[in-house]
């Protein structure tokens, strides 16, 4: 069912959606008071700004659909997977910084010097580019 119908029928007088597959569907900002949404399907459905006076949930679906789940779970793993990996590379310049060889210690001073500048580089590009987005969208 389309957001659309469901407020037809909500301005028809309707107030009775339980049990509907309202799964994703938009509606921020409407007047849904006294709606009884009892064991529908709204998972990632939007009431953002809506006014909800009186509305029942008893039941309700609500929540992630399980492929977000799934997708936000990878991300979790990748990431801490960069974590372990970063910190091994900075484990490896200290190692080499502390070294007590003048030229491993050379060495680390100069890798993680190259990483420094670097960092810097990409955080001044990205913020570039993003003073430039913000210009951009205000011209439009």
């Amino acid at each position: 069912m389309r957001a659309s119908e469901v407020l037809r029928r909500y301005a028809a007088g309707e107030r009775n959606f339980q049990r509907m597959n309202l799964r994703g569907l938009s509606f921020k900002g409407e007047n849904l008071s006294g709606a009884d949404f009892s064991e529908a399907d709204i998972r990632e459905t939007n009431f953002s700004g809506a006014n909800l006076t009186g509305a029942k949930f008893r039941g309700a679906q609500a929540g992630l659909q399980k492929r977000w789940v799934a997708i936000l779970l990878a991300i979790s793993w990748i990431l801490a997977g960069l974590s372990g990996a970063c910190s091994l590379f900075a484990g490896s310049f200290v190692e080499f910084i502390l070294d007590s060889n003048p030229t491993s210690s050379i060495i680390g001073w100069v890798s993680f010097s190259i990483s420094i500048l670097f960092l810097v580089t990409v955080l001044l590009e990205l913020s570039f580019l993003t003073h430039w987005d913000s210009i951009l969208a205000g011209v439009q």
